[in-house]
């Protein structure tokens, strides 16, 4: 067994399934994983690893952090299985109403995505306004304090995804289409066509819907993907600049399976009295 904490020996099912799609893609996922999250197996039931002298808020927040990390991971495949589904040759969509649930819901998973990293964020900006509290009348963290790095806001890099998803509460008509030259179901894909336009309009409105750009669904999906994942990647590594500037500790590393059990005296670790606490 590896002596670092890693997906494909220590991951659930799921992250040993797909190691190698999260490693290319979202390679800051098992970066903080490996340092902060961890898994062990109870049952069926698979916990985080436990870090000894870590304070309790600073314990709730890393386990937040990576099931939010995991929450972001998971819409990134269901946009995935989506893509994968509607690219293939001999796919065709024989209803236009399940057609229409695809769209919904691959607009719907990336918006989920997003909001997964929006409450990142926000926890993370929660630990640093703790932090910088704590530390004001600290001259020894000064020097830490000047090398901190500002937090990488949140940019997405497909604009009007709000008004979209306000669009199709309306009616989904307008921002649909089947090309019958080329036989595919297309939709709407510039997305910032909605930002800032008044939202009175009715189907029948070609003029106000004259500019819109339409791309086939599975193109569609690929691009919610490739903007998801980026992202998702951006705010990990944040978390990761993060927790090193608070100096949090990480997992140590994991233990080796054995079937033997451990004399009573035997502690694999210091106990937590025996640790100097942290404080934000």
């Amino acid at each position: 067994m590896s002596e670092t904490w890693n997906l494909s020996e220590h991951g659930t099912p799921f992250e040993k399934k797909n190691v190698e799609w999260i490693r290319q893609n979202i390679p800051a996922y098992e970066r903080y994983w490996a340092r902060y999250t961890g898994a062990v197996q109870d049952g069926r039931i698979f916990r985080e690893a436990e870090i000894h002298g870590i304070t309790v808020k600073r314990d709730r927040m890393r386990k937040r952090l990576g099931q939010w990390n995991y929450s972001a991971l998971m819409n990134c495949f269901h946009l995935l299985e989506l893509w994968k589904a509607t690219h293939k040759s001999d796919y065709e969509i024989k209803r236009s109403l399940e057609f229409e649930r695809i769209y919904f819901l691959a607009v719907s998973l990336f918006y989920n995505g997003i909001n997964c990293l929006q409450k990142v964020q926000s926890i993370l900006n929660e630990a640093r306004v703790k932090a910088d509290a704590g530390k004001k009348n600290d001259k020894k963290k000064k020097r830490r304090d000047k090398t901190k790095g500002k937090h990488i806001p949140i940019n997405l890099k497909v604009p009007g995804l709000k008004e979209l998803r306000d669009a199709m509460i309306h009616n989904i008509r307008p921002l649909v289409q089947v090309d019958i030259n080329k036989g595919e179901f297309q939709v709407a894909c510039n997305l910032g066509f909605f930002e800032n336009r008044a939202d009175d309009w009715i189907w029948s409105d070609t003029d106000f819907f004259k500019d819109l750009q339409y791309k086939p669904i599975s193109a569609f999906i690929w691009d919610l993907l490739q903007s998801l994942k980026d992202e998702t990647n951006k705010i990990i590594n944040e978390e990761l600049r993060v927790f090193l500037d608070l100096g949090i500790k990480e997992l140590i590393p994991p233990s080796p399976v054995t079937t033997t059990i451990p004399p009573p005296q035997a502690t694999p670790y210091a106990s937590a009295s025996a640790v100097p606490p942290e404080s934000f």
